[in-house]
């Protein structure tokens, strides 16, 4: 925008998938487009999302793609001149935005490249699809040659409002955005805002919209006009969590559990006098949330060698069912400074906890070995984490025998014998809800030799970044267990049983374990959210 230049960018061709707009894509400079198409390849508009359109939303959950436009119809052929081609995806949709916006540009010289993505945007025609597949619909550019005013969020300075991943703790809860209106007329314009959802018969019952101005008269000659607009969320109706890592399930296929927790819609702004009427897109991830506290414990009995047990009491005081799993606390680390500004943040290790299972599953007849990585960050990034852990289990350090690998791509964890690099298998896939700060890693004893203990060390980071200096831990014993708990909002756990061993986490097996380990695990499978 500083440069006098508006770029326009395709969304990407992987379909129905949260989080998967292209990189270049996400800047909020730019204007996204994503890709509608014809029935059977006639010149009949489908007025729908292509299969193919990436979906949003983009990073830290703002709304993406912003607009969309036909493909699959009569290209120009490269370097012709007077050939054309036909085929398919979104960067045949954006070259259509690009025409619209030199339109839009000779018509309106003294916009600025921010105004002509705007007034592109407030007068695309509004789709059934979700928000993140079509932003604020298909390109009109007749309609938007022919604006009196155009609007949008002060607060995020776009020309949508985009409230994020909501985690709703309390019975009601209030989210403020400042819409300004531009006029482009050389008249008084009295305006009518109201506000729609994409579905009725869904939103409202956990949103309500309120404005602080319903009626407004917008002033001849650049005049701009300032309104509230206010997000009022009912907690009791607010979804539960259904999103698993990356807002889908392990197969990471669809967006239907995208769907369960997103509630989108349109601010709409109408003059009185010429009928005229803009939109703004908004979008907003709700789930319910717990709020668990510790109300009494005592101090797990330390006696080297024999197993011990205590008993804690906890609290959620929060809307959301709160899935309690407890591990030996077995590390604790600091929150080091985050980087520059345009580089990816940390997540920092918080802290690390282990236990072990028995179990009798077709693929693992003896126990799983169970991590949980606890970051001081959340998942909140669009690129996600890896992470890995090395096991040495004949105490013989360095830490060779195996590496564990969370393979965000494909969403499973993956066992690789170090000697020959060879992959033993293809786990379990991992506990870890969108936008949690704990992830859960299993595998089966089997797998790495059934050790009663071992060393092992973690490390978290993100693509492009290096592996940092891993955290070590030596002396890991596999006795530590403790069920698995949920308590329902508003209610009370009295009797949160935990067994450990005397002995364990350290360089010497007689020094003392650092504690327990209670994390909420908001994704333990698609039937057990939380």
């Amino acid at each position: 925008f500083s440069a006098g230049v508006l770029s326009i960018v395709a969304a990407g061709n992987n379909g129905n998938k949260p989080y998967t707009i292209a990189t270049t894509a996400e800047s909020p400079n730019s204007l996204t487009v994503a890709a509608t198409g014809y029935a059977n390849n006639e010149y009949t508009q489908l007025e729908r999302a292509e299969w193919y359109s990436s979906r949003g939303p983009g990073a830290n959950n703002a709304i993406k793609p912003d607009i969309a436009a036909p493909t699959a119809g009569l290209g120009a052929l490269s370097g012709s001149g007077t050939k054309g081609t036909r085929d398919l995806g979104t960067s045949f949709s954006a070259p259509i935005v690009a025409g619209a916006a030199a339109l839009l540009k000779e018509r309106c010289p003294q916009c600025s490249p921010f105004a002509i993505k705007a007034i592109l945007m407030n007068n695309a025609l509004e789709l059934d699809d979700p928000v993140t597949r079509v932003g604020n619909g298909e390109v009109r550019i007749d309609k938007a040659i022919e604006a009196d005013f155009w609007a949008y969020c002060e607060t995020e300075v776009q020309p949508s409002l985009s409230l994020g991943l909501v985690d709703v703790d309390v019975r009601t809860k209030s989210i403020s955005r400042t819409i300004i209106i531009h006029s482009l007329s050389d008249t008084d314009e009295p305006l009518t805002l109201s506000s729609s959802f994409r579905d009725p018969n869904k939103a409202p019952r956990a949103v309500r919209i309120f404005f602080n101005k319903s009626a407004v008269t917008l002033g001849a000659c650049k005049d701009e006009v300032a309104i509230e607009v206010t997000f009022f969320i009912v907690g009791k109706s607010t979804p539960s969590n259904h999103m698993g890592y990356g807002g889908t399930a392990a197969s990471a296929s669809d967006g239907d559990l995208l769907d369960m927790n997103e509630i989108d819609g349109h601010i709409l702004i109408q003059s009185d006098i010429t009928g005229k009427k803009i939109s703004l897109p908004f979008h907003v991830l709700l789930r319910q949330a717990a709020k668990t506290s510790v109300v009494s414990t005592t101090t797990l009995p330390w006696v080297p060698n024999q197993p011990s047990s205590t008993t804690v009491e906890l609290s959620n005081e929060g809307m959301g069912v709160a899935q309690i799993d407890a591990y030996s606390l077995i590390y604790l680390g600091a929150d080091d400074k985050e980087p520059d500004r345009g580089d990816p943040p940390n997540e920092d290790i918080r802290s690390i906890g282990f236990r072990s299972r028995e179990v009798d599953l077709p693929n693992c007849k003896s126990s799983l070995l169970e991590f949980s990585i606890n970051t001081w960050e959340r998942h909140d990034y669009l690129l996600p984490s890896n992470i890995l852990i090395n096991l040495d289990v004949d105490d013989t350090k360095p830490y060779d025998q195996y590496r564990i690998e969370f393979d965000w791509e494909r969403n499973h964890v993956r066992i690789f014998e170090f000697e020959t690099a060879n992959v033993i298998c293809v786990g379990f896939p991992p506990d870890d809800a969108t936008n949690t700060a704990n992830t859960v890693i299993r595998i089966c004893a089997d797998d790495v030799g059934n050790p009663d203990v071992f060393n092992a060390s973690f490390s978290i980071f993100r693509y492009p970044q290096e592996a940092p200096d891993p955290v070590v831990v030596h002396g890991i014993q596999t006795t530590f267990s403790a069920q698995s708990h949920d308590i329902g909002p508003f209610k009370t756990l009295t009797n949160f049983e935990i067994l450990g061993t005397g002995a364990s986490v350290g360089t010497q097996l007689d020094e003392p374990p650092l504690g327990i380990q209670l994390i909420t695990n908001a994704y333990r499978s698609p039937n057990s959210t939380g």
